[in-house]
């Protein structure tokens, strides 16, 4: 009987529980931040569980709950109870930020691999003109002493390190411009000491 009663107390909680968010988003609306505070708090755990189960991220989920407030707080005004409750409302919103983080996220990584890939196209399209005919790794060790000390560290770093010309800068600190010149100046120095190798 007492868990019938409980139950029965609980079911009875849920038409208040929507009035009473009903009244402080109508109180929100009016630019009262006191209601909006007492929104947020009622909200912010069912909405910060749904964004994370989808973002899968806690810095990302974090992000996007106070995104997702501030597009309450904005648009509080346009909320119609007739049209559903305010956690549904807002469920919605969160749940379309969510998954436009992700779109967003995925589209970020690909641009960043892009810009990787052509990097290092860029860093190796001028050792494979180079070098095609210098495939054996004791020669080209051999060429790389005889060039300046930076150059020769840089190549070795993208040819036998497989990196490319940022992540080059990123671990030397180097700037990425510079290093972009000592890579291009170091080729053309390596392709004259290979190709006067390959004539003797």
């Amino acid at each position: 009987m007492t868990s019938a009663y409980q139950e029965a107390q609980k079911t009875a909680q849920i038409p208040q529980e929507y009035q009473r968010l009903a009244a402080l988003m109508e109180c929100a609306a009016a630019g009262n931040e006191h209601c909006f505070e007492a929104l947020y708090d009622a909200l912010v755990p069912r909405l910060y569980a749904l964004i994370n189960r989808i973002l899968h991220n806690r810095t990302h989920a974090e992000e996007v709950t106070q995104e997702v407030f501030l597009e309450i707080w904005q648009k509080a005004p346009l909320y119609r109870a007739e049209r559903g409750a305010v956690l549904s409302w807002a469920a919605t919103i969160a749940h379309r930020r969510a998954v436009d983080r992700v779109r967003s996220v995925a589209a970020s990584a690909e641009r960043d691999f892009t810009r990787g890939l052509e990097e290092y196209r860029e860093s190796y399209h001028h050792v494979d003109d180079a070098l095609a005919a210098f495939m054996d790794t004791e020669e080209v060790h051999h060429a790389l002493s005889g060039i300046p000390r930076e150059q020769a560290q840089l190549l070795t770093m993208a040819y036998f390190g497989g990196k490319s010309q940022r992540e080059i800068s990123d671990e030397t600190g180097i700037p990425l411009g510079t290093v972009k010149t000592r890579m291009r100046a170091g080729m053309q120095k390596l392709r004259e000491r290979l190709e006067g190798t390959r004539e003797r």
